[in-house]
């Protein structure tokens, strides 16, 4: 049996955030964050990386280079407090510095901005068009076909019913044998069946349909790629997406923002 320890271990969870900055910190103020941070249980941080047309931040700040580091902690923290903390502790003005959490509205819309305004200057220098995101066309293109996986349908149900399968053949059993019975005078063998019996037919074998799963498997139903640190699936894990169509041929392609964990 897992001790308390071992539990609390399964159930802790990584926090995301981001740390931006009007201009390029110092190494010296680098290193006093990443120590500040080890308070807050820091896993993971990485080093300054300068953000090309970030128009979302510091907008009263003329001819600034914005600055971004992400760092991962295991204790959960409100923005503005580690904003507070972590400007106090670098010497940085409130003005200069910003924190929020990765998965934030405003962050994540910051993100898409930088990434749409790059977009542009790759189809503007490959001589594409802005397109739209269905045509008029009989038949789906395969350009407008869905960026995700398989996150629905016959094949994602069978990769979902194994899983439970294997989840149910992991679970210790429930049925207990006691040394005594409760009721030594009731003899349950001797009890005839109690009504309504259970259906175990298959009423859609005449369909193409996942059938029912005896045998279990380990492998999750979804690839992990769509799953944010929390465990579980959301919008921010799902690429956002531009389309964009040569002038000459009309045929239309996918620009894919890349997505990462949050």
């Amino acid at each position: 049996m897992k001790n308390f320890k071992e539990y609390l271990a399964e159930s802790s969870k990584d926090h995301n955030y981001v740390i931006k900055f009007s201009q390029q910190p110092t190494e010296e103020q680098v290193q006093i964050i990443g120590e500040w941070l080890k308070r807050y249980e820091l896993r993971a941080i990485t080093p300054p990386e300068k953000i090309v047309d970030d128009h979302k931040d510091f907008i009263d700040i003329p001819n600034k280079d914005v600055y971004k580091m992400s760092f991962t902690i295991g204790t959960p923290a409100v923005s503005y407090i580690l904003q507070q903390d972590l400007r106090l502790c670098s010497n940085i003005p409130e003005k200069y510095i910003v924190v929020r959490g990765a998965s934030e509205p405003i962050e994540r819309y910051a993100e898409y901005d930088v990434w749409n305004r790059l977009a542009d200057k790759e189809a503007e220098n490959s001589g594409d068009e802005h397109a739209a995101r269905l045509s008029t066309n009989r038949e789906y293109d395969a350009a407008e076909q869905p960026p995700a996986g398989q996150l629905f349908g016959n094949e994602y149900n069978k990769g979902l019913l194994k899983y439970l399968a294997g989840v149910a053949d992991s679970r210790p059993s429930m049925e207990v044998h006691p040394s005594a019975p409760l009721f030594s005078w009731l003899q349950m063998e001797d009890i005839e069946p109690g009504e309504p019996m259970q259906d175990t037919s298959d009423f859609n074998a005449q369909f193409n349909t996942p059938k029912p799963v005896t045998k279990g498997g380990n492998k999750e139903p979804i690839d992990n790629y769509y799953v944010n640190s929390k465990g579980t699936m959301s919008d921010n894990s799902i690429p956002k997406v531009k389309f964009v169509k040569d002038p000459k041929t009309g045929k239309a392609k996918q620009m894919v923002q890349p997505v990462e964990k949050n």
